[in-house]
């Protein structure tokens, strides 16, 4: 049986993309599992939900690496149980090298994978650190320039909600966010900001 997994970071976010790819491997609609949640953790119940209905020989799709996840210890942890049970294999469409029944004749093969794995893990890590601080940065300014935070709270709209999760998706520049929403960098950043707060990227 095969599975897919596709994870976007909030609500306003496409899943399209994702699901058009898994669309292309027959796999049954009942056998994709949506999240629409952070990836900072691992233990998500969706995912949580697929591990469990998979049998001997099963097979789960993820598109990248950091759909899986975006925390670097428990991407490990998670990757290298799929290596040690062979009965259930892990396949990831945009790097097959990582494909978990994919058969490696020597140790170099063996290492060469798993660096691989361990370089794309942080940098899942690293993009979401970068996030959170460059948000915080963005906040920081914004009070040196006198912007008052807490409440009343500006609505944050669909819109921009929408937008910011395009740039986090890499659909979007920076630039070309800020152009669209019509903010200046600080600005931008404050809004990223009250966006985490409301469903972390």
């Amino acid at each position: 049986m095969i599975y897919a997994l596709i994870r976007v970071s909030t609500k306003e976010q496409n899943e399209e993309r994702q699901l058009t790819e898994m669309q292309r491997l027959n796999i049954p609609k009942e056998n994709i599992f949506i999240e629409k949640t952070s990836g900072k953790t691992i233990n998500r119940s969706n995912y949580k939900a697929v591990k469990k209905k998979m049998k001997k020989g099963d097979i789960l799709y993820i598109h990248t690496v950091d759909r899986l996840g975006r925390h670097y210890g428990e991407m490990i942890t998670e990757w290298f149980l799929y290596w040690r049970n062979s009965d259930k294999h892990l396949r990831f469409i945009d790097y097959p090298l990582l494909n978990t029944d994919r058969d490696y004749k020597t140790l170099l093969e063996i290492f060469i994978r798993d660096i691989f794995f361990l370089i794309l893990a942080f940098v899942a890590e690293q993009e979401y650190r970068n996030i959170k601080e460059r948000s915080k940065q963005g906040i920081a300014n914004a009070k040196e320039k006198g912007v008052k935070f807490g409440r009343p709270k500006k609505k944050i709209t669909k819109r921009q909600i929408g937008l910011i999760s395009q740039w986090d998706n890499g659909e979007l520049t920076a630039q070309e966010a800020m152009q669209k929403l019509k903010l200046k960098k600080s600005a931008f950043y404050v809004l990223v900001g009250e966006v985490l707060e409301r469903n972390d990227i």
